[in-house]
């Protein structure tokens, strides 16, 4: 794990492996950032972005695998609703907690036995 507040980001990821990573999950969307990071991974590894950071010219100029991860557009909710309907696509589950029992959550998420989500409930 590396605290992003404690320096540039890219400095500290490579202090902390100076062999490279596999891989970059970008969540944020900052290209500048990312494109700082990618040369960082190694060859064939891969590279994501849920929120546009990551586009085909930085995959080919790295040789990453990989590109932009995005959400379905509102006008395929009809199609997944039939999926479920017909059985073809299953909900995962969903364990909800309240707040005052996160510390249950999080056992629960460590025993790695979790299938579906785990949601915390604020009341």
């Amino acid at each position: 794990m590396i605290d992003y507040t404690a320096g540039d980001l890219a400095d500290l990821v490579q202090a902390t492996f100076p062999g490279g990573i596999d891989a970059l999950i970008d969540l944020v969307g900052d290209g500048a950032l990312v494109t700082s990071l990618a040369d960082q991974i190694r060859p064939g590894g891969s590279a994501v972005s849920a929120a546009g950071g990551i586009d085909d010219a930085l995959l080919e100029k790295f040789g990453l695998k990989g590109g932009a991860v995005h959400r379905a557009s509102l006008d395929r909710l009809p199609e997944l609703a039939r999926l479920i309907d017909d059985g073809q696509l299953r909900l995962p589950q969903i364990h909800t907690y309240p707040l005052d029992r996160a510390a249950d959550a999080l056992a629960e998420q460590g025993a790695h036995h979790v299938r579906g989500k785990l949601v915390l409930e604020v009341s």
